[in-house]
C-alpha cells in the first residue's frame, strides 16, 4: 500500500513505506502525530522538556514497527499466536526465540526516545 506522506506527518529521518499491509492501514487510519516525529527526528545533543508535548510510546512503536517491517520475511514470525508463544519449534529456532524480537528490542528504543527528555532541572 503506498501512502501520501504529503498527507501524514512522517519523521524525515525514518519515512518509510510499509510492506506488511496491518502496519500501513493502522499508519493510515492515525497518523503519526507531530511530537512523535519530532521527538524521532531530533538531534542526539539535543533535548526536549517535560513541558512541552511529547510522545514516547507512539514514537516508539513507529520505529519498531519500521524495524519489523524491515525484518527479512523469513525472520518474522507470521501471526499473532506464533508471536505470543513461549515454547515450540519454529523454522530453525524456537517460537520463544521468535516472540522475544518485540521484547529484545523495544527496551533500546524506549531508552533511546526517553534519554531525549529531561525533567525542567532550571529554575
Amino acid at each position: 500500500m503506498s501512502l501520501d506522506f504529503e498527507k501524514i506527518h512522517t519523521p524525515k529521518t525514518l519515512s518509510h513505506e510499509f510492506e506488511l499491509q496491518p502496519l500501513a492501514d493502522t499508519l493510515a487510519a492515525k497518523p503519526l502525530s507531530a511530537a512523535a516525529c519530532k521527538l524521532i527526528d531530533m538531534p542526539k545533543n539535543e533535548f526536549l522538556d517535560t513541558e512541552e508535548e511529547i510522545n514516547v510510546i507512539e514514537a516508539a512503536l513507529y520505529i519498531l514497527s519500521v524495524k519489523f517491517d524491515t525484518l527479512p520475511q523469513e525472520e518474522r514470525p507470521n501471526d499473532r499466536d506464533k508471536v505470543r508463544l513461549v515454547s515450540g519449534s519454529y523454522g530453525n529456532s524456537t517460537v520463544a526465540e521468535r516472540a522475544q524480537w518485540i521484547t529484545r528490542n523495544r527496551g533500546p528504543v524506549m531508552e533511546q526516545l526517553i534519554s531525549r527528555v529531561e525533567p525542567p532541572f532550571r529554575e
